[in-house]
């Protein structure tokens, strides 16, 4: 692909040429030897005018360059400056040479945003230097590359060949940094200098165990996903702005059946919008039991006692519950360490936030459901007294809102059907046959 940019002064019609198809004038006639008075409001606006035409040009020949790169990425790989860019038909060399195309689409994205009055300064410059950081930035878990270099390759790699006609089907990068800023969650986050580079290396992350062939409509629907999970700095923890790569974690990304259930996940929620994922939770694909055969939820007696059916084989039956169980693949067998890694909140009597002592003791372990969208992330909740506690406008797929109820840092879902499972208990270290078995064992170990 051979593409120019040149400024090319043409004395005798004073006009400037972009080579990009595009033209403009720049002629201003003057009377030197007028005694009209000088006609400074007609003159102004002859200014006016031309620097409305000055920023369009700008725009449409920056958003074009931007267009023709992404293209080149998506098509024949990555695109380096120095075949790209001719100025008076000499190449760029040096620092700003080496820089990658990543660069340069994103600053023409954001200037055509920026002059359109769709992104303030602040996101604009912050976004700019993110970039550049990010330019400089290697990722241990693809060999060390840069960051966007990262997403470079994948993009080259989303397809076998060129499609026909050499139109990208797959995101490109003007899309992906367009789709960013555009996201209401997102903007808060995106004026944050640390929230940047790490919305920067999820994204890299997120190409890197995604690329391929058939990845298209997944890494499409990233910035989506990232939209769900954005705190805007409201959840008060010192890793509010750490948890764009909890996904990866959760799901295990870097492993082929993490892959598939991410792959899954993402394309899941084409058709739906940003609002609706974080008002009702993502639901995790069907598979997810290749990922993780068991699901454990930890509770107290009351729930069992209460809100559960034994058998005389020992399966036990938790009931339908609306409002949703916590379920988690992580298995515990300590009672203590259950109460630290999911931040058990405290309960409530009489205005009193007090310890619940057998709160999460027993662990109700089952097969993981074979039904699409029996698991679902849930939202981020602030409890046991803080003072902005309560269910929050972003999804938490790692337990990290309540650091001062223990370490967290698992995966978590939502659960609303019965199921059908065997009852641990993590103090006495035994299985729980039946309800009658329960309340022995509490007489004797309380």
């Amino acid at each position: 692909m051979a593409f120019f940019l040149s400024v090319t002064p043409a004395p005798a019609s004073d006009t400037t040429h972009l080579g990009l198809g595009f033209h403009f004038s720049q002629q201003v006639e003057l009377n030197t030897c007028s005694e009209i008075p000088f006609p400074l409001g007609s003159l102004a606006g002859e200014f006016d005018e031309r620097e409305r035409v000055f920023i369009y040009s700008t725009g449409y020949c920056m958003g074009y360059m931007c267009e023709q790169l992404a293209v080149g990425a998506a098509t024949v790989g990555v695109v380096p400056l120095a075949k790209v860019l001719v100025i008076n038909g000499a190449k760029l060399s040096g620092k700003l040479a080496a820089r990658s195309l990543a660069v340069v689409a994103t600053r023409s994205t954001i200037l055509k945003r920026r002059l359109a009055g769709d992104v303030s300064n602040l996101l604009a410059d912050g976004m700019e230097q993110a970039i550049v950081v990010a330019a400089r930035t290697p990722l241990p878990e693809a060999g060390g590359k840069v960051l966007p270099e990262v997403i470079e390759d994948a993009m080259k790699g989303l397809r076998t060949a060129p499609p026909a006609p050499a139109i990208p089907t797959g995101p490109t990068w003007n899309e992906l940094v367009d789709d960013l800023i555009s996201r209401p969650n997102l903007i808060p986050v995106l004026e944050h200098p640390v929230a940047r580079h790490e919305i920067f290396k999820a994204t890299a992350l997120a190409h890197q165990y995604l690329a391929g062939p058939g990845a298209e409509t997944a890494l499409r629907n990233w910035p989506k996903f990232l939209n769900a999970f954005a705190p805007n700095g409201a959840s008060g923890i010192a890793g509010d702005y750490l948890r764009y790569s909890d996904i990866f974690t959760a799901l295990k990304a870097d492993t082929p059946a993490g892959k598939q259930v991410l792959i899954d996940l993402l394309e899941s929620i084409d058709t739906k919008t940003a609002s609706e994922l974080v008002l009702n939770g993502i639901p995790m694909p069907a598979s997810i039991k290749n990922l993780y055969p068991k699901m454990y939820s930890y509770a107290d007696e009351g729930t069992f006692l209460t809100h559960a059916d034994d058998s005389a084989s020992g399966l036990w039956k938790s009931h339908t519950n609306n409002n949703g169980r916590y379920v988690s693949p992580e298995l515990v067998s300590d009672h203590a360490l259950v109460k630290s890694k999911f931040q058990l909140p405290l309960k409530e009597i009489n205005g009193v936030f007090v310890e619940v002592p057998n709160k999460g003791r027993f662990r109700f372990e089952a097969t993981t459901g074979q039904t699409a969208g029996r698991y679902t992330i849930p939202k981020g909740i602030i409890h046991s007294g803080a003072p902005n506690s309560g269910a929050k406008p972003w999804l938490e797929i790692l337990v990290k809102e309540n650091p001062a109820r223990g370490v967290g840092g698992v995966p978590q879902f939502i659960e609303t059907k019965e199921t059908y499972g065997t009852l641990w208990d993590t103090v006495t270290k035994q299985f729980v046959v039946d309800k009658n078995h329960l309340r022995q064992i509490l007489i004797s170990n309380p």
